[in-house]
């Protein structure tokens, strides 16, 4: 996907509105040659890099070493989301590496992935015609705050668990707080550290 992003831009596609959405994402090389530049990105970027709680395909820690390549862009418009698993009721909604993909579409995908896909669509069209107030609508639905975090319900009124979206530094934070209870994360999220995603699975 990102070896794409760069590709297209050489055609000045999505050169002044673009969503870039990677779901649990895997790894990318790391050498020199391979590493894209998304430096000219247009200023109207919204960057979505999702991670589910129970992915066992991909780790957590790939996507937070891609989101590093979009520095450039506005800290709320480049977001991690942490997307979790909930098991309070029946069916269990688990966060695996196939909520995009499952065959049994469950209520969990519906949450965490189509209302998302949804509100990029509205966001890209409603720019192209100028529709602001659909713009800003969707808008909100992309950045971090109630209406991307919240999950919905239960049948017995139980809110279910909150997805959390953050800038970089501050969600690798977060999530080592939530995989590793008490574990300080020392070292994490240091901009001076040039590989947080090291430090993390050295944990």
């Amino acid at each position: 996907s990102l070896s794409a992003l760069q590709m297209v831009q050489e055609f000045g596609w999505g050169n002044e509105t673009l969503v870039v959405n990677t779901e649990m994402a895997a790894s990318r090389p790391v050498q020199d040659l391979w590493q894209p530049n998304f430096d000219d990105l247009p200023q109207a970027t919204i960057v979505h890099l999702a991670v589910g709680e129970d992915d066992m395909t991909v780790g957590q820690c790939d996507s937070v070493y891609h989101q590093q390549l979009f520095d450039l862009i506005e800290e709320n418009n480049s977001l991690l989301i942490y997307i979790p698993s909930d098991k309070y009721g029946f069916p269990r909604l688990v966060a695996t590496h196939y909520i995009p993909a499952n065959e049994a579409h469950d209520t969990l995908a519906d949450w965490a992935f189509y209302r998302r896909v949804d509100a990029q669509a509205d966001w890209v069209v409603a720019r192209s015609r100028g529709d602001f107030n659909t713009e800003e609508f969707a808008y909100f639905h992309l950045i971090d705050g109630p209406n991307l975090r919240d999950m919905g319900k239960w049948s017995d009124g139980t809110l279910g668990r909150l997805s959390t979206a953050a800038p970089l530094q501050d969600m690798i934070t977060r999530l080592v707080n939530v995989l590793i209870p008490n574990h300080p994360p020392a070292g994490l999220g240091d901009e001076s550290d040039a590989s947080p995603c090291r430090s993390w699975t050295s944990i």
